[in-house]
């Protein structure tokens, strides 16, 4: 599938036609300051609340997706998956999530780890993974799968 380039995200278009939407967003066109480079989603480098939340807004809004059905987790380089049925009412401690439920929308932050997202547009289920060397190490991609397949029957 050709992806869709913009300056603030690149997606699958195709997947809009079944109202789903998988996109990896860049550095370009939020508010943060310098040096963290404009679209930043984290305040562990110093940047404030009030920036990352515009920020939220901002890529939500260009996907045009509800920021209060953005999932997050709270990364601690694992094998620990959250499988969710609602938007959960604090970052889940945990390396990948998985959902079927329309609405919430899977979100993993990373620097020098690689996002990993999954779908199976026929079963409607989704996950988001967090792949650095830990829980590369660990196999969570694999185990996500797996979960995928013995949950959903992906």
């Amino acid at each position: 599938m050709p992806a869709s380039n913009n300056s603030t995200y690149l997606t699958v278009p195709e997947l809009f036609e079944n109202n789903t939407v998988l996109a990896f967003s860049t550095r370009k066109g939020g508010c943060s300051e310098p040096p963290l480079s404009s679209l930043n989603f984290s305040t562990s480098q110093g940047d404030s609340q009030e920036n990352v939340r515009e920020n939220f807004r901002i890529l939500t809004r260009a996907l045009g997706v509800t920021p209060q059905g953005i999932v997050t987790c709270r990364q601690v380089h694992s094998d620990n998956v959250e499988v969710l049925s609602s938007v959960p009412p604090a970052p889940p401690v945990a390396d990948a999530l998985m959902t079927t439920k329309a609405g919430v929308f899977l979100g993993i932050k990373t620097a020098d780890c690689l996002p990993v997202l999954l779908l199976d547009s026929n079963r409607g289920v989704a996950a988001a993974v967090h792949a650095g060397w830990r829980g590369t190490v660990l196999r969570l991609t694999r185990k996500v799968v797996r979960l995928m397949k013995t949950e959903f029957g992906s």
